[in-house]
C-alpha cells in the first residue's frame, strides 16, 4: 500500500517541476524577444546621408580691455609757486572755468604785493599828470605857456597811461595764474599735489577726464599678419548688453605679455560704459557668408590630417578629398572638393573610412 502511494507522489513532484521549469523557460524567451525588439527599434542607423548647407562662418579673437577717456587734459602749474588750497573735490564733475588750485608762495606774494603797489602809484602819478596836462591848455590859450611845455606834459601824461595798463594786465595774469581753473567741462580726477608743496612751472598737478566721449583700451592675440585697423569690435557688458564699435587706431607698442594693444570706439561705447570699467569681447577679422557648409561629424582626416567626405554614388559610397576653411558650432566651411549637390555621409563617416582602411591596410596575423 506504502509503495503505490510513494511513487504517486514522486510522480506529482516530478511533474511540478517540469512545469515550473516549462514556465520559466517562456518567460525568459518572452523576455528576450521583447528586449530583442525594444532594441532593434531604439537603435539608430548608422549611415545618414544629406547635402551641404549654407552658413555663415566668421574668424574672431578675443580681447579684454577697460573703458578710459578719450580725451584726458592735464593741469599744469602756469607759474612756479606754491599750492595755497586745492578747491575741487577728487574725482568731482567740474565745469570749464571752475577754480581747482589756488597758487601763493613767497615769491608769487612778492610779485603781487609789487603789482599792486605800483598800480597805486601809477594812479596816483596819472591824477597829478591829468591836472597838470589841463593847466597847461588853460595856460596856452591865456598865453602864459608855450605849445612845447603842453606837449611836454601830455607826453607825460601818455607815458604814465601806458605803464598803468600794462602793470594792470600783468596783475590781471598773475591773478590768472595762480587760480587755476578747469581748462574743460569734464572729471577732476589723478591728483599729484597737496596743500602746502612748492611746484616748477610747467609741474602736472592733476587731469581732467571727459567721461561724455568714451574709448576702450584693449588687449588682444590675433596672430602675425592680421590687419586690426577698422575691424568690427563687439563687447560684451556684465549685464548681458552687446555693444558693435570699431578698431579706431593700433597702437605701436605691445603689453607685457606680448600683446597687440587697439583703441576701440562707437556710440554704444559712450552710451552704455561707465569711465574705468572692465569689458571684454571680440574683434570680427574675418566673414565668411552663405558657404558651402557640413556638419564636423562628415569629416574625417588621415594620418596626415588630410580633410575627407563620402560622397554617396548609387548605391555605395565613395572617399573624396575636400579643402576646408572656417569652423563654428559644429560645422566646417568647405571650400572645395563638393558641391551643394552631392550627397555627403553626415553620420557614420568614420565606420566608412576605418572599414576603407581595413580594406588597404590588412594587419599582420
Amino acid at each position: 500500500m506504502k509503495r503505490p502511494i510513494l511513487g504517486i507522489t514522486i510522480i506529482a513532484i516530478t511533474g511540478m517541476v517540469l512545469a515550473g521549469g516549462y514556465f520559466l523557460i517562456e518567460r525568459s524567451h518572452r523576455q528576450t524577444d521583447t528586449e530583442n525588439t525594444t532594441h532593434k527599434k531604439t537603435q539608430p542607423a548608422l549611415i545618414e546621408t544629406g547635402r551641404p548647407s549654407r552658413k555663415d562662418f566668421r574668424l574672431s579673437t578675443e580681447w579684454i580691455g577697460r573703458v578710459e577717456s578719450r580725451y584726458l587734459v592735464k593741469v599744469v602749474a602756469p607759474e612756479g609757486g606754491r599750492i595755497i588750497s586745492v578747491d575741487a573735490a577728487d574725482e568731482a564733475a567740474v565745469r570749464e572755468g571752475d577754480l581747482l588750485f589756488t597758487m601763493g608762495g613767497p615769491r608769487i606774494n612778492s610779485r603781487l604785493a609789487y603789482l599792486k603797489d605800483r598800480v597805486a602809484s601809477l594812479r596816483q602819478r596819472l591824477s597829478l599828470a591829468e591836472a597838470r596836462v589841463k593847466r597847461k591848455r588853460e595856460a596856452v590859450k591865456q598865453r602864459f605857456s608855450s605849445l612845447d611845455e603842453l606837449e611836454a606834459a601830455e607826453d607825460t601824461l601818455a607815458r604814465i597811461q601806458t605803464d598803468l595798463s600794462k602793470t594792470r594786465h600783468d596783475l590781471r595774469l598773475l591773478d590768472a595764474l595762480i587760480k587755476i581753473k578747469s581748462p574743460i567741462r569734464g572729471v577732476f580726477t589723478r591728483r599729484t599735489v597737496n596743500v602746502g608743496q612748492d611746484v616748477g612751472k610747467g609741474m602736472v598737478l592733476g587731469y581732467i577726464t571727459d567721461p561724455w566721449h568714451l574709448r576702450i583700451v584693449a588687449t588682444l592675440f590675433p596672430g602675425s599678419a592680421v590687419s586690426l585697423q577698422g575691424k568690427k569690435a563687439i563687447a560684451h557688458t556684465e549685464k548681458g548688453q552687446i555693444i558693435s564699435a570699431k578698431i579706431i587706431r593700433v597702437l605701436p607698442e605691445h603689453s607685457p605679455a606680448g600683446g597687440t594693444i587697439v583703441w576701440i570706439e562707437g556710440k554704444g561705447i559712450n552710451r552704455n560704459l561707465k569711465l574705468g570699467e572692465a569689458v571684454s569681447g571680440e574683434v570680427i577679422l574675418k566673414t565668411d557668408r552663405a558657404s558651402l557648409a557640413i556638419p564636423q561629424s562628415a569629416v574625417v582626416y588621415d594620418r596626415d590630417e588630410r580633410a575627407f567626405v563620402f560622397v554617396r554614388h548609387g548605391k555605395d559610397y565613395k572617399k573624396q578629398q575636400i579643402h576646408t576653411g572656417l569652423a563654428s558650432g559644429g560645422w566646417v566651411e568647405v571650400i572645395s572638393g563638393i558641391t551643394d549637390r552631392d550627397y555627403i555621409v553626415k553620420k557614420g563617416a568614420y565606420e566608412l573610412f576605418y572599414r576603407d582602411f581595413n580594406k588597404v591596410y590588412r594587419t599582420a596575423d
